[in-house]
């Protein structure tokens, strides 16, 4: 935290200016010290918590904001008692560092007593004088200008408020104030906390007997009062009433034919809307697919209170638990109730003569899907290939011509169907299903996966508060796969959430040292831990010597701690997604995730250069730390670029430009991320490696021959990058035999050690895409579809732990078991000229390889194996790919993250 290991006398923090950036904080700076602080103070400006010195205002804002995310946290703060006999509130972060602390206290009940006093939304009531006046007093008071809703007044020289409701009722009363200010602050604090329910409660008074409604601040502090009821039941109603939310109606309902035979809502499809010409007011009904009257309201002052009114049944509708059953005391007629979440009705349905029929009417539900929902899917091909729906991106939208019903799919970027709808009678009432679907996918609870048993495939569905189907999936074989399509279903921002335990990070990281010598986790390269003394669960990515590379932040959880580490290796080869960070304790790398969230960083070191040092290597090996010892090579292909020169040395050919530091981070041990002592070491070791490609490249200069040129055919993917042992090629047969053979051109260079220049190597045969009769392998047409991610709808799922082998092991295994895989693979294997399809296929075949960003061609997508055109706007891992061998030139590639077929076509 600070550099000085003492704080000032609180008088000190106490005369120090407000801070014009931190609300509630006093900040000065101390120039003869030249050291900065801050205090923590409450409403009234009394020092709460007080900072020790920091040497640079940035350093010492950080101190501030540390204060707001922690002081709110009641495991944080702990009463010691120090040598000089006083008592202490220490505030501390997560990591365990001290970070404010109080002024001294004579006991440790006074300490106590104050910790309230640190939160931020404390108050500090010290103004108020005992005792409320008799709730009359409160009555026929002038609106407060300042505070809508609230009445002000005085009395014998003390300030009073009120918190009204409908026609000026009083529903919470103060007590009495020194001043005016002060009592503004009282207004503010009950406006803070009137919508927070555990601030409420309700008590009897022993001296009368009445029921009262109690708010307090988060401090536990009274702050205002109700008037007496007679029954617990009456106190509890005015608490609903007392949130900002409360609908500002009039009270009691029309008659039930009041609201039948009027106009349709333009506005809300679904609903009714008039002004009953007796009393002004307006009001509203929602009907079912009959026009029968479902739902009314009470009246509303104006037509935009009224349509308030409609969106919050609109918010509320497909929430089970906010319904309710029960009989009216007056007419003994049974009455379904919709209530907002502060437990105010929201509308009532017409009467019934037993809780039986409501309960009846009830089960039919009131969400909108089940608004003139015809029963049963149709196939799934009758969802594929509908046109986009204008008003609801990521859907389609169609009128099935057999029987006029309306209908919808949730689909992805490639036109795959997600989830599809039922029928609707109307397009008005389909469109409710699409934002029933929107309101409700991001819910974990809503989704069940189950086997259907007249098909006896699996399908995902998607669920309304009502527990009512509103959208369902395909079908799939197994379970597996319908487990996996599951992701899919969600939008981009809960992925994102999901991917990096968003929300239950504990903020701050512990030392360095507290991530050393932990047990190794099930993801290579990581060591995982718990802390003993908070309990959070903890990960860190080590580097081949087995030094800190990554530290996280804390979880709640193993599951979501996991989650993070998987965020983690996704994120840790996009160069975009690194900064690099100065603090007062040094340099340090921070990863992001693509939420722009920080989700691990390496440990501090003093020196920018040799912070960099270590981490230019780490960038250049596209996050393979933790990696199998031998790395996967990567060929990178270039379909349209011109092959890359190659130097000749008689033994072996050697690439002419090496590639950006190295390939694997096993190529270059990092420095410790501890100290910054021996980064020299690993700097010359890189000089002296830059100085032997270079000798390499010059072939032998020197010994007076100058080499000598010719050209030959070679396929840019002839060059291999450098592997572990440094400056090695691929299997290929010599440096003129590559990947995609001669299909890309370009020329050679050999030196005169040689006899003879060598002889170039036949033309490997180039894919005639032309006379392709398959559609993967015919160019596309128009304008290709740009790609910025991979793996929203698999075909093969994802292979980046897979070896070449591996993944032609995966796609056998595919064949072998799946009657749609088999004629996919079969069909793509005759196309690329293998007379008996998949069958002739072997590991041989396969290579590993990266495209560059930009490529064009035909991409798959679905377990369908349907066929894109389009450009891979990607990076990182989502470039990387499987390629395998044609023989007739028109190779294919399967990539990694998705394991869906790309073909573009080489000529």
């Amino acid at each position: 935290m600070a550099e000085f290991d003492n704080y000032l006398p609180c008088e000190q923090y106490a005369a120090a200016a407000d801070s014009e950036k931190y609300p509630r904080f006093k900040t000065w700076l101390d120039e003869t010290a030249g050291a900065w602080y801050f205090a923590a103070v409450t409403n009234r400006g009394r020092v709460v918590l007080r900072s020790e010195a920091y040497t640079t205002e940035a350093a010492r804002d950080n101190g501030i904001e540390s204060v707001n995310r922690n002081r709110d946290i009641q495991e944080r703060y702990s009463v010691v008692q120090e040598s000089d006999g006083h008592w202490y509130i220490i505030l501390k972060a997560g990591n365990h560092q001290e970070i404010a602390r109080s002024c001294p206290f004579d006991s440790e009940a006074a300490a106590q007593a104050d910790i309230a006093l640190c939160a931020s939304d404390a108050v500090e009531t010290a103004a108020v004088i005992e005792d409320y006046l008799p709730c009359e007093a409160y009555g026929g008071h002038s609106a407060a200008e300042k505070y809508p809703g609230f009445t002000t007044f005085s009395e014998e020289g003390q300030h009073y408020f009120a918190l009204t409701g409908r026609k000026g009722k009083v529903l919470l009363r103060s007590e009495a104030y020194k001043s005016e200010a002060s009592r503004d602050n009282g207004i503010e604090s009950v406006l803070r906390n009137r919508d927070i329910e555990e601030r409420y409660s309700v008590v009897q008074d022993e001296a009368d007997g009445l029921w009262y409604v109690s708010l307090k601040a988060g401090n536990h502090q009274e702050i205002a009062r109700s008037c007496g009821h007679d029954t617990e039941a009456a106190a509890r109603a005015i608490i609903a009433a007392s949130h900002s939310t409360a609908a500002v109606t009039i009270e009691d309902y029309l008659e039930c034919a009041a609201y039948e035979g009027h106009t349709a809502s333009d506005k809300h499809p679904g609903y009714t809307t008039f002004t009953n010409e007796e009393d002004g007011q307006h009001y509203f009904a929602l009907l079912d697919g009959a026009g029968n009257v479902m739902l009314r309201s009470e009246g509303y002052k104006s037509t935009s209170a009224r349509d308030n009114g409609i969106e919050s049944v609109e918010r509320n509708r497909d929430l089970e638990e906010r319904y309710s059953i029960a009989q009216d005391e007056n007419d003994g007629q049974w009455y379904i109730s919709l209530k907002a979440g502060n437990h105010q009705e929201i509308a009532r349905s017409c009467g019934f003569e037993s809780e039986a029929a409501a309960a009846a009417i009830l089960a039919r539900s009131f969400a909108k899907p089940t608004m003139q929902v015809k029963e049963d899917y149709l196939t799934c091909n009758a969802y594929a290939g509908q046109p986009a729906s204008e008003k609801h991106p990521g859907f389609s939208t169609f009128v099935n011509p057999e029987d006029g019903q309306h209908y919808f799919a949730m689909v992805d970027g490639h036109g795959g169907v997600i989830l599809r709808s039922e029928g609707y009678t109307s397009a008005a009432s389909r469109d409710n299903g699409i934002e029933s679907v929107l309101k409700n996918r991001d819910i974990e609870e809503r989704y069940n996966i189950s086997q259907d048993e007249n098909d006896g495939l699996w399908y995902v569905a998607l669920k309304a508060g009502n527990h009512q189907e509103i959208a369902r999936s395909c079908g799939f074989a197994d379970k597996a796969a319908a487990d996996g399509h599951l992701l899919h279903c969600y939008s981009r921002e809960a992925l994102e959430k999901i991917a990096t335990g968003a929300g239950e990070i504990i903020e701050d990281y512990l030392p360095c040292k507290a991530y050393e010598g932990h047990p190794a986790s099930t993801f290579k390269g990581f060591t995982i831990f718990q802390d003993p003394k908070t309990g959070l669960h903890y990960f860190a990515m080590l580097d081949d010597e087995g030094n800190v590379a990554l530290k996280s932040e804390g979880y709640k959880d193993p599951t979501r701690r996991d989650n993070g580490i998987e965020s983690v290796i996704r994120n840790r080869g996009i160069k975009d997604h690194w900064r690099e960070v100065e603090d007062e304790h040094g340099h340090y790398m921070s990863l992001r995730a693509v939420n722009h969230q920080e989700i691990a960083r390496s440990c501090h070191i003093k020196d920018k250069a040799a912070m960099l040092a270590w981490f230019l290597p780490f960038l250049g090996a596209h996050g393979g730390w933790g990696d199998d010892a031998e790395p996967e090579e990567v060929v990178p292909v270039a379909p349209l670029a011109p092959a890359t020169k190659v130097v000749n040395t008689g033994a072996k050919a050697v690439p002419a430009a090496a590639p950006e530091a190295f390939t694997t981070a096993k190529d270059a041990a990092p420095i410790a991320t501890t100290s910054g002592n021996d980064w020299w070491k690993w700097l010359l070791g890189l000089l002296l490696l830059g100085l032997l490609a270079w000798l390499l490249m010059r072939g032998c200069d020197g010994c007076g021959a100058k080499p000598a040129t010719t050209s030959s055919t070679v396929g840019t993917a002839a060059t291999d990058t450098l592997g572990k042992n440094g400056a090695n090629l691929s299997a290929n047969s010599g440096a003129n035999t590559g990947v995609n053979g001669a299909a890309n051109g370009g020329s050679t260079t050999t030196t005169a050690n040689e006899a003879k220049p060598a002889t170039p190597a036949a033309s490997a045969m180039t894919c005639n895409c032309d006379a392709q009769t398959d559609p993967v392998f015919r160019p596309g047409k128009g304008t290709p579809q740009s790609l910025h991610r991979l793996g929203t709808n698999p075909e093969f799922g994802n292979s980046h732990g897979l070896s070449p082998a591996e993944f032609y092991t995966k796609l056998a295994s595919r064949s072998s078991s799946n009657a749609v895989d088999k004629r996919f693979l079969d069909r793509m294997f005759k196309a690329m000229g293998y007379k008996n399809g998949f069958a002739d296929a072997k590991p041989e075949m396969f290579s590993a390889v990266e495209l560059p960003a930009g490529t064009v061609g035909n991409i798959g997508y679905s377990k369908a194996h349907k066929t894109l055109y389009a450009r891979l706007d990607t990076q990182g891992d989502d470039l990387k790919a499987f390629h395998i061998k044609a023989a007739n030139g028109c190779d294919l590639h399967f990539m990694k993250t998705c394991g869906n077929h790309f073909f573009f076509c080489g000529k």
